[in-house]
């Protein structure tokens, strides 16, 4: 049976998965001694500039 809410609800959880995965690269090249006090926080962003991607991701790190 089709059930499109599915596929949609899998894309989106592999989409989470992704943006985690890229999260955690990040925390990777934070150096071992500023991890606990580093926040990393990664999106998808809409560019409506038609010279550049449609989807940019965005990604910023706070150190706190």
């Amino acid at each position: 049976m089709f059930l499109p809410g599915r596929a949609a609800q899998q894309e989106k959880q592999e989409k989470r998965l992704v943006l985690k995965q890229i999260e955690q690269w990040c925390e990777l090249l934070v150096p071992e001694r500023l991890r606990s006090d580093v926040v990393v926080s990664v999106q998808e962003v809409q560019c409506g500039d038609p010279q550049c991607s449609p989807i940019d991701t965005a990604i910023t790190i706070v150190f706190e």
